[in-house]
C-alpha cells in the first residue's frame, strides 16, 4: 500500500430547478475560476443525472487532501458556496475519497 500523498476524489452533489440555473450559472462559473487558480485541483467533471435533470454531481480529482483542504478554506471560495446554497435553499453534499 502506498503511504505517501495520495489524491482525492470530491463528490459534490447538488439538486436545483432549472428555472434556477440562470441564477446559479454565474456563481458556478466563479466558483470553477476559484478551483483552476488553487494549487492542487487536477481535473473536474460536471454529470446531470439522466432521470432527475435537477441532480448535478461533480467529481473534482486534487493531488493531496492537503490541496482539498486549502481550497475549502479560502473566504471567496466559501463565499461564493454560500450563495450557491442560498439560491437553491439546502446545503450542498460534499464528499472526499482517497485514490
Amino acid at each position: 500500500m502506498n503511504r505517501g500523498i495520495m489524491t482525492v476524489k470530491v463528490i459534490v452533489t447538488r439538486k436545483y430547478p432549472k428555472e434556477l440555473e440562470a441564477t446559479i450559472i454565474p456563481f458556478l462559473s466563479d466558483l470553477y475560476q476559484q478551483v483552476t487558480r488553487h494549487g492542487g485541483y487536477i481535473s473536474g467533471e460536471t454529470l446531470i443525472c439522466v432521470n432527475d435533470p435537477e441532480e448535478h454531481l461533480i467529481i473534482s480529482t486534487w493531488k493531496s487532501m492537503e490541496d482539498w483542504e486549502k481550497y475549502c478554506n479560502c473566504m471567496v471560495v466559501n463565499e461564493i458556496r454560500n450563495k450557491i446554497d442560498s439560491v437553491i435553499g439546502e446545503l450542498t453534499l460534499r464528499r472526499v475519497y482517497q485514490t
